[in-house]
């Protein structure tokens, strides 16, 4: 039996006084809906933990207890890259979390950012993140043992999505959450009713069509970009077909 595990992270605001980002509970709701349905393979809820403006010992805790054979991460709220390391950061209720406090211990698992990563000179707070040490089914078939398979076939490593590139800002909708979560799902979504798609997709083929999705249905230049180990035939599934 295939283990996961998906924590859904996200923060409105920061400890530094930032926007408030309505669109981020938004996410937080749309990611569990998708990933507990047949579309996103059924998730059962008890593998998925949401944390709301969590602390970094939160974020940490959660990260590093999270072993499993595939694990999901996902963080919506503010970020940046900062001058001082060139390093990508999340904003969390107490401080800045380098993006590489969110590698759990699982051998192969996904990482997804939806942020904003434009260029800050804001120097992190080292001494606040050393005190941590390690960085329902079809009829004939339900979608889980769809989506397991899918797993079991991809290879260890850590896939990073991220939501802009580089030096890029991250649009927030207070009705569909945000720009790239809103049309990552619905990428998936769409997989799943379209008659002519059939089996898994994957999650390099949904971050190419959330670009389409964002292209029609937002007016921005957000262009979601992968990073991490992705030079590989097969990556990790995100969503399943009905078909």
């Amino acid at each position: 039996m295939i283990k996961r595990k998906a924590i859904i992270i996200g923060n409105s605001g920061g400890y530094r006084n930032l926007d408030f980002l309505s669109g981020v509970s938004v996410d937080l709701e749309n990611y569990h809906n998708f990933l507990t349905s047949k579309a996103g393979g059924e998730w059962h809820p008890n593998e998925i933990s949401i944390l709301k403006d969590p602390t970094s010992s939160d974020v940490i805790k959660a990260i590093q207890e999270s072993e499993s054979d595939y694990t999901f991460i996902v963080f919506s709220g503010q970020g940046f890259i900062s001058t001082y390391n060139v390093e990508d950061y999340v904003c969390l209720k107490d401080v800045d979390l380098s993006i590489g406090k969110l590698v759990s211990p699982s051998k192969k698992q996904t990482i997804v950012i939806d942020a904003c990563r434009e260029f800050h000179p804001h120097k992190p707070d080292f001494l606040m993140e050393e005190k941590y040490s390690n960085f329902s089914g079809d009829e004939e078939r339900s979608t889980r043992a769809l989506f397991d398979e899918a797993i079991i076939k991809t290879p260890e490593g850590i896939i990073l999505v991220f939501s802009t590139q580089s030096n890029g800002t991250s649009g927030d909708n207070e009705f569909l959450g945000g720009v790239f979560s809103y049309s990552f799902i619905k990428a998936g979504e769409r997989w799943w009713e379209d008659e002519k798609t059939k089996g898994v997709l994957t999650l390099n083929v949904a971050v190419e069509k959330s670009k389409l999705i964002i292209k029609e249905t937002f007016i921005t230049n957000q262009t979601p970009e992968m990073a991490g180990q992705i030079r590989r035939l097969t990556f990790p599934p995100f969503a399943i077909s009905k078909h």
